[in-house]
């Protein structure tokens, strides 16, 4: 996931990369969120919020789970709260459209894969070609990240609000077309305060 707080305060940008050590085959994928949620640790989500959809996709279709795939991300944090099994999701919680999407994702799926972390940005101590092929799929995750948040500033994201829900996202609630993502008392009450002010 990539953030850039100075550049694009309100642009998350995720990237991942599936890669087959049998056929050594690669499927590559970077996308760009504008949210007023952003930051880096949604950004991490989103990604890892992708390649759960991308492995439920897979599983439904060749109808057989992928107890041999491994899931590296070099984000603890993320590691820990997709490694929970969310029954109940709190209405206060940040990133709870991810949480409620992933959810559904562990009532669906059987979610044999393994998460695991790899050390960020070890390319700045190691020569990129001595580097394990876990952190060198990081290294490209990173770059696809940052330039997806680059192209999306290029298109004027950055500018314009998309209105959009997750994928298996049931209900979405938007308030001037910003998509709330946590607790909406807050946000809510301030929108019927400002209406009764007019």
């Amino acid at each position: 996931g990539s953030h850039n707080k100075k550049l694009a305060p309100l642009i998350s940008g995720a990237a991942w990369v599936l890669f087959c050590s049998h056929s050594r085959k690669v499927m590559r994928g970077e996308f760009a969120e504008f949210s007023g949620a952003a930051n880096s640790y949604r950004a991490e989500q989103l990604g890892m919020l992708a390649l759960h959809l991308l492995l439920l996709t897979a599983e439904e279709y060749y109808q057989q789970s992928l107890t041999d795939a491994n899931i590296f991300c070099d984000n603890k944090g993320t590691i820990q709260t997709f490694s929970k099994e969310h029954r109940r999701i709190p209405a206060g919680a940040k990133n709870n459209d991810i949480l409620r999407v992933l959810r559904r994702i562990q009532t669906t799926s059987k979610l044999a894969h393994k998460l695991q972390h790899v050390k960020a940005h070890q390319d700045d101590n190691v020569p990129f070609r001595l580097l394990s092929l876990e952190a060198k799929l990081n290294f490209e995750c990173d770059l696809r990240a940052k330039h997806a948040v680059k192209q999306a500033i290029a298109d004027g994201a950055s500018f314009s609000t998309t209105i959009y829900s997750l994928p298996l996202e049931q209900a979405s609630v938007f308030f001037d077309g910003s998509k709330q993502t946590s607790d909406i008392a807050n946000e809510l009450r301030y929108q019927i305060g400002r209406r009764n002010a007019r």
